[in-house]
Parts: C-alpha cells; structure tokens; sequence
C-alpha cells in the first residue's frame, strides 16, 4: 500500500500521456491463453479485491476486471497505482496513440542496465484511432510471472474489451487518413519482439525515459526517480550526436528495430545492431544479409531508393515488412526523413 502511495505521488495525475513521435512533432505513436492462463477469473476474488490486488491471478476475460480503469467508458483515466509514461521514441502502430501504464509492487531493481522488474509487475499499452482518445483498439497487457513474463490482448467493443484467443486478427478503424485493417497481434508476435530483446520491456528503459514529455519540466527519469532503487542516474544514457537528423534517425531506430536486431543471439532476427552506438557502422555501406530481406547493401550514402533499409520500410520488397507489426499503413512521414538523410550522407 505504501508504494501504491507513491506510485501515485510520482505520477502527479491519473490521466495519461500520449505519444509523441520522434523530434517532438506531435505525431503519435500480446495475447495468449496458453499454461495456467487459459482459465478466466472474475474482477472480485471474494474479499472486496480485484486482480490488480491479486496480479499472479490468470489474466480475466475482460479488461474491466483487471482493475485498472474505473471507468471504462473513458481509459484516459487509471487507477492511481497504474503510472503513466511515454517513451521518447515510440514505435510506430499503423499512425496509432497510445496510453502506457505500469503497476508496480515495489522499486524496479536499476543498478544495471538490463533492469530488473519485481514479480507482480504489470505493464499495459492502450492504443486508439481517430483524432482524439475516444476511440480505444485494443489494450496490450505484460505481466511478470513465475514463470517470467506472459501477455494477453483485448479487443474493446464499446466500453468494454475482451481477451483475445492469442490469434492474430485484423480490426477495420478509422484514422486521421480514413480506414485501414489494424492488426491486433497474438501471442507468437508479442514474443517475437519481445523476446528477442535482452530486456523484454522495451519503452520503459532508461534511454527511453530520458526526455521530457508531455510539456513538463522534467525528464520522465526524473519524474519517475521513486521507481527506482538507485533513483535518477546522474548521467543517463542518451544518443550523443551532434547533428540533429542522425540523432533522430538513431532515436527512430531504438523505437522500431532494436527490439530485434540487437546484437545479441537471444533472438531469431538479432544479426545485427541498431542500437544508437553502433547503428551507424552496422548500416552504412554494410551488405544485407539477414533470412527476411534481399541482398543488397542496407544504406548507400547518397542513394536511399536502392538502400535495403528503404525499400523495406517502405513494403517494396518481397520480404518481411520492418518493423514486422502495425505497418498496414506506413510511416511515411519519418521514411522520408531517414530517405532525405541517407540522401545527404
């Protein structure tokens, strides 16, 4: 109860924040029922608590009985254990908002930089169309378990959202741009990202939180700093480069495809690293040689229409989109951008 206190203190306002996208445009940025989650409880486990009292619990067949939102006709609100953040470089979802909340049961363990989230922690996405908040798609949930982490979906109907069979399935919206089939993940595509990751949580890490958002005067590291058992780190990871288009270009790729191509070995498309220290040498006038692309070279100083990375952000390539999920419409916007920046290397 205390640290439910002081979530809540570190957040400041029940209401959430949205994502903006990357140079601080404005734009804005699964499921399974497999193991011990198949079977569903109810919101109340008999003594006047919910599941997120009770958050080891199988994950309810729907989102109101987690707990989170009181009102489910309006999600912008939580409760006051769930704190918001935003991520300074969003992924891209087919030109999505998106809410994040995380419920944690006590400090989340950052003497490291793979950090470490106590069991109980609950991490949730929720991810609107339209020109405001009023048209919520499907919430995301992580929950860490015994056994590590596990995910589920739901699918809002109206003011209520329901787990999902841990299927992948398409959902027809309404955007700023008109309609589109937007694809709400399952299960061995939530794992696919994360998975891959050395750190399944991928917004919610120390680059990503080193940034202002939302108009405020501190960094959401800062505003958050009671999360953490060693606090704010007094010199926190940040992308160091001078001109603004890479930085950027580098922040883009942090948001949208480090989650896989990381370096490491943990993952099936982990060949190569797109993190900030080391995009630059493993892209520029380096040869494509990852199972889901085409040979070629993946950015040619100067020429971004033959650059690999180009024509496979921009679908015209018989091979895997990138990122692999929410580009059934594109983000034409920062594809040019990076286009104009190979462009002028």
């Amino acid at each position: 109860m205390i640290f439910a206190l002081l979530l809540a203190a570190c957040d400041g306002t029940v209401a959430g924040r949205v994502d903006a996208g990357p140079g601080g445009e404005g734009r804005t940025d699964g499921g399974n029922r497999d193991g011990g989650d198949r079977d569903s409880v109810d919101g109340d486990n008999g003594d006047g608590e919910g599941w997120l009292d009770h958050p080891e619990l199988p994950f309810p067949e729907r989102l109101s009985e987690l707990g989170v939102f009181p009102d489910m006709a309006d999600p912008t609100h939580a409760d006051p254990r769930a704190v918001s953040y935003t991520p300074a470089f969003p992924l891209w979802s087919n030109g999505s908002r998106k809410l994040r909340h995380v419920v944690l049961p006590s400090q989340v363990d950052n003497r490291t930089a793979d950090w470490g989230f106590p069991r109980g922690s609950v991490f949730l996405k929720t991810f609107f169309f339209g020109t405001d908040l009023s048209q919520p798609i499907e919430t995301r949930v992580m929950r860490q378990g015994e056994q590590g982490w596990d995910y589920a979906v739901y699918a809002w109907r109206g003011d209520e959202a329901m787990r999902t069979d841990g299927r992948s399935h398409r959902v027809e919206v309404e955007g700023p741009e008109g309609s589109l089939d937007h694809e709400i993940p399952g299960r061995l595509a939530c794992r696919a990202c994360h998975e891959s990751s050395p750190s399944w949580i991928l917004g919610f890490r120390e680059l990503q939180l080193n940034h202002v958002a939302g108009g405020g005067e501190q960094t959401e590291l800062e505003r958050l700093g009671d999360l953490f058992t060693e606090g704010t780190p007094e010199v926190p990871d940040a992308i160091e480069q001078a001109d603004g288009e890479t930085r950027a270009v580098l922040g883009y790729l942090e948001g949208n495809c480090v989650a896989c191509h990381n370096g490491t070995t943990e993952g099936p498309n982990s060949t190569y690293d797109l993190s900030h220290r080391a995009a630059l040498d493993s892209l520029i006038d380096q040869p494509a040689m990852s199972s889901g692309t085409i040979a070629g070279t993946r950015v040619i100083p100067g020429d971004a229409d033959n650059s690999v990375v180009i024509l496979s952000m921009r679908g015209q390539i018989d091979a895997d989109p990138m990122p692999p999920v929410g580009v059934q419409r594109i983000d034409d916007v920062m594809i040019d951008r990076i286009s104009d920046w190979i462009d002028a290397l």
